[in-house]
């Protein structure tokens, strides 16, 4: 059994609409690997998948001005410039 092992750039460009024939070469590549059995990822590449939509998901709010940006996966009270996180299911008091 062959094994080929992904990092996060991969399955960031298979994501990334903006990111063109590279885009459409990830899709194909982890189609194959997913089709075939053979492909690999580890727990340290799934956590910087994450922490990369997080830091969209920060950019993203920055650049509409945003205030707030509500979000059980960031820190509530973090602040990122004017854009502030804040938890909509932590507990109050």
């Amino acid at each position: 059994m062959s094994v080929e092992f992904c990092d996060t750039n991969v399955l960031v460009y298979a994501f990334d609409t903006s990111a063109g024939e590279k885009r459409a070469k990830a899709q194909h590549l982890l189609e194959r690997l997913v089709l075939s059995g053979d492909g690999a990822i580890s727990v340290q590449v799934l956590q910087e998948l994450f922490t990369t939509w997080d830091a969209m998901i920060v950019l993203a709010a920055q650049k509409l001005n945003a205030d707030v940006v509500w979000s059980e996966d960031l820190n509530d009270g973090q602040a990122y410039g004017s854009t502030v996180v804040r938890n909509p299911f932590r507990a109050v008091g």
